[in-house]
C-alpha cells in the first residue's frame, strides 16, 4: 500500500485531491499549513508560533469531502515549506500544485520551490484546475 501525502493548498488542492483519489489503494494524508501574517515579535525578540486558524480546518474538510475516503488529517505548526517536507518524510509520494497557470519557475511560491527541492519523497506536481497542462 502507498503512503500519498496530498498538500492542500489554496491553489490547486482540487486537481491534487483528484489524483490522489485515483491511487485506490493508497493510504491518504492531507497537510495544510497556515501561514501566520507578520506581526510583533514575541518577549525578547523571540518569534511567537503561527496560530491555527479556523479557514485550515474548513479547507481540509473541503478537500475529505472531495476525497470521498478515510484520510488522516495534518496542520503542522511552523513554516509551511518546512512543515510540509517534515510531513513527507513518513510517505511515498508527495501531491502538490503549482500556484497559478503561468509556464516556467513563476508557476510555484517561494514555499512550493523549497518543497520541490528538499522534498525526502516521490513528488507529483499538477497545474492548478484540471491537473493536466496549462490553457494555451
Amino acid at each position: 500500500m502507498r503512503r500519498v501525502l496530498v498538500w492542500v493548498a489554496p491553489a490547486g488542492w482540487e486537481a491534487c485531491v483528484d489524483a490522489a483519489k485515483a491511487i485506490p489503494d493508497a493510504e491518504v494524508a492531507l497537510v495544510q499549513v497556515a501561514e501566520a501574517p507578520p506581526g510583533p515579535p514575541g518577549l525578547l525578540g523571540r518569534h511567537r508560533e503561527p496560530r491555527h486558524e479556523a479557514a485550515v480546518d474548513d479547507l481540509l474538510d473541503d478537500a475529505a469531502a472531495r476525497l470521498g475516503r478515510p484520510a488522516r488529517r495534518l496542520s503542522p505548526a511552523g513554516r509551511p515549506e518546512h512543515a510540509v517536507v517534515d510531513a513527507a518524510a513518513d510517505f511515498d509520494l508527495l501531491i502538490l500544485s503549482r500556484m497559478n497557470t503561468e509556464r516556467g519557475p513563476h508557476s510555484f511560491g517561494r514555499a512550493a520551490r523549497f518543497v520541490v527541492d528538499h522534498a525526502p519523497c516521490a513528488i507529483l506536481v499538477l497545474w492548478p484546475g484540471t491537473g493536466g497542462p496549462p490553457p494555451v
